[in-house]
């Protein structure tokens, strides 16, 4: 079994692809079919520990991160 992650690391792993692909917030929530407001709200829920599974699922394909999680 793989190491499980929480929302504060998912959020960070998710910022440094972003950060590393040179893409804004709101270029990254456009591309993923969010709009500003729903990525803003997802990314500060993960924060917080609360997972919104199918928007961090778009997300992480998106930017290629691999969680250790299979769907």
């Amino acid at each position: 079994m793989g190491v499980l992650l929480n929302g504060k690391e998912i959020f960070e792993k998710i910022e440094q692809a972003r950060l590393e692909k040179s893409m804004s917030k709101i270029k990254l929530a456009k591309e993923v079919g969010m709009s500003p407001s729903n990525f803003y709200d997802t990314m500060t829920l993960l924060q917080k520990n609360s997972i919104r599974y199918h928007n961090i699922i778009k997300i992480v394909n998106y930017l290629g991160i691999d969680l250790g999680i299979r769907f």
